[in-house]
């Protein structure tokens, strides 16, 4: 934990802010983010932000060099030059996801050999896949009732540039992935999402003789893959990813609440400034909570929504494409807008006047709703969050902030 509150602000803080969040650069204002993992008692949590509710005992992101790190079970996965991460819910069903040297994957006319860097920069971790005939494959079968999924691994050319393939129904169906991948590093391919009864997964390699590197290969629900899911023996689960203002169980012990009560007060004004990046095909919330606020929106290319403003400009759509965004909201209702764009305002009172920390409020966290329905996960990750209360930005402000 980093003690954060000085006299003054530092030169990097936002002018005026009550708490600035640069999970880009790990520094904090405001407040403190904790690296350890929860304790089960989660009302001794000392932190602004506790870590997600994940099933798994690792969980992967990529900074923003594409090397995937690992964190461990409820801490925040933080990313250097990426920020905190937050995933839906998802399932990896394919076993040993980087051994494919393992009995589960059928290898016909391929060699399989676990001698290869990882994506994660970890030794002898990922395998290479050498043809030694023309069309060989390696295949892995997966029992999995009929519905919506997609494939993914991280793959890396190691000898020749012959056509590469993968598919997730046996080879009925091949998505050249050629164009997608290098020699120099590891990029994350997918096959497109379609509904697969007992779907085979796996890799054909068209030349004989050419070779390439795959490690953590995904097959999970959805339309595009999600970060990472280490499996061996057994598929993994990932929880809906909420990092939280205060504890998971939603009570009010926390010293995570700090925001809310800090912020959120008797009517004053307050104002939030973000930047984030997340899935083309989620408007994804920023901040959500069972009462006032919930905030979120853009990343799939729509508008940003804020205490009832919408803004009139739209996000940029795409993991990796960073949005920014500002709201603002006193007696008199709601502004908002994203990348420097037109302000846009809901001109009322009543439900967007502030409220006090009261019993309407029963969670608050980032990136995802819980539930993973409504505007969903955000799928991505926060690079900064900014939050005023009372000495709120003006308009040009807003306008700079999201430049």
């Amino acid at each position: 934990m980093l003690p954060l509150r000085c006299v003054q602000a530092p030169h990097w803080v936002l002018s005026g802010a009550k708490y600035d969040l640069d999970f880009v650069n790990n520094r904090y204002w405001g407040g403190a983010v904790v690296y350890g993992a929860c304790t089960t008692s989660y009302g001794r949590i000392q932190s602004l932000v506790s870590g997600p509710q994940n099933s798994v005992s690792a969980a992967y992101a990529p900074d923003s060099n594409g090397l995937l790190v690992p964190t461990a079970v409820f801490v925040p996965r933080i990313t250097k030059g990426c920020g905190l991460w937050a995933n839906r819910a998802s399932t990896n069903s394919a076993l040993w996801c980087r051994d494919m040297t393992n009995v589960v994957w059928t290898k016909t006319s391929v060699t399989a050999t676990k001698n290869q860097t990882g994506a994660d920069g970890v030794a002898n971790a990922a395998t290479s896949l050498t043809a030694t005939a023309a069309n060989g494959t390696c295949l892995q079968s997966i029992t999995l009732a009929s519905a919506a999924s997609v494939t993914s691994a991280y793959v890396k050319r190691l000898t020749g540039s012959g056509v590469i393939n993968m598919t997730q129904d046996n080879g009925t169906t091949w998505t050249a992935i050629t164009s997608s991948i290098n020699s120099g590093g590891y990029t994350q391919v997918k096959v497109p999402s379609a509904t697969v009864l007992n779907p085979t997964v796996g890799f054909q390699i068209v030349t004989s003789g050419d070779a390439i590197a795959v490690d953590f290969v995904q097959q999970e629900g959805g339309v595009l893959p999600t970060t990472p899911l280490l499996t061996t023996s057994a598929a993994v689960v990932r929880s809906n990813e909420e990092p939280s203002f205060n504890d998971p169980s939603g009570s009010f012990t926390s010293d995570g609440l700090r925001l809310i009560k800090e912020v959120f007060v008797n009517g004053s004004p307050w104002a939030v400034c973000a930047s984030y990046s997340g899935s083309p095909v989620s408007s994804g919330f920023l901040i959500a909570s069972d009462g006032p606020p919930s905030i979120g929106g853009g990343c799939d290319g729509g508008v940003f929504k804020f205490q009832g403003a919408s803004t009139v400009n739209t996000g940029v759509s795409g993991l990796g494409n960073i949005n920014k965004v500002c709201g603002r909201v006193n007696g008199q209702g709601a502004i908002a807008v994203i990348n420097g764009g037109a302000l846009s305002s809901y001109a009322t009172g009543g439900t967007n006047v502030p409220q006090a920390l009261g019993t309407a409020i029963t969670h608050c966290g980032l990136g995802n709703n819980g539930a993973g329905t409504s505007y969903g996960p955000l799928d991505g990750y926060i690079s900064r969050l900014t939050l005023w209360s009372n000495n709120v930005p003006s308009d040009g402000q807003m306008i700079d902030f999201t430049r």
